[in-house]
């Protein structure tokens, strides 16, 4: 086996060398490996993409279903209001 990196490697022996040379090459196609994924809308970044869109879908329902109960209660208030009013009740 040839010694490119020599001088970085002296003292492993050529087994050592080539393990060293595969984490290296992982280490610098991992990172990219992982941005492509995430790019492409695969991977672990994709499901959680996906859980906390289904979360916000279900609290803007929530939210929606609350504003809707909101108006139903000041429009009953309203109308409450006014119908003392007209009886000359005190609220």
């Amino acid at each position: 086996m040839s010694n490119n990196c020599g001088h970085l490697h002296g003292s492993l022996s050529g087994r050592s060398q080539l393990g060293h040379h595969f984490s290296i090459t992982a280490a610098l196609t991992n990172p990219p490996i992982s941005f492509i994924k995430h790019q492409l809308g695969v991977g672990p970044e994709a499901e959680d993409a996906e859980s906390l869109r289904l979360e916000l879908n279900t609290l803007q329902q929530k939210y929606d279903q609350l504003m809707e109960e909101n108006k139903e209660l000041r429009s009953r208030t309203t109308l409450k209001q006014d119908f003392n009013l007209d009886h000359g009740a005190l609220i």
